[in-house]
């Protein structure tokens, strides 16, 4: 969970975050219309709106339209959130492996979708399976590897 946090913080420097006054009324509106509950609320200015903000427990990214049309909302979750189906899906996929992190993915169309990022002894795999415990798609993925600066010895 302390890696996801790291990625949407890199994500904020990349990107860039705005104060909460440069976000239209009608965005932040509709944010508050389907969050109402949301707190420390932050924004990145894209082609869209991103809200990043805690709901209770849990931490989420939501995008919205220019207009505040609502696209998608990401929540990250804990791996104990997964179904013994889906782990057992995961397992015959990619063998055994580790949950770097777990984000479950709303869209405005109603669907919704689990976007795990998992790391076996060979290859880090990023896995989208649907919410009845089906694994829809398998992709290995790189990690840049980040130097260390030496101090010349």
């Amino acid at each position: 969970m302390k890696n996801v946090l790291i990625i949407f913080a890199m994500l904020f420097l990349q990107v860039g975050v705005t104060a909460q006054e440069n976000v239209p009324e009608s965005v932040q509106k509709s944010l508050k219309a389907k969050y109402s509950s949301a707190e420390y609320i932050d924004w990145i200015v894209s082609d869209n709106y991103i809200a990043t903000f805690w709901l209770g427990d849990f931490y989420l990214e939501a995008i919205f339209t220019k207009t505040g049309e609502w696209l998608e909302t990401s929540t990250v979750l804990d791996e104990s959130n997964l179904s013994d189906a889906l782990t057992e899906e995961i397992t015959k996929a990619v063998g055994e492996y580790y949950i770097t992190y777990v984000i479950k993915v709303d869209k405005n169309d109603g669907s919704s979708v689990y976007v795990i990022d998992l790391s076996t002894d060979e290859d880090n795999f990023q896995v989208t399976a649907s919410m009845e415990g089906k694994v829809l798609k398998k992709e290995v993925i790189e990690y840049a590897e980040v130097e260390e600066e030496g101090d010349g010895f």
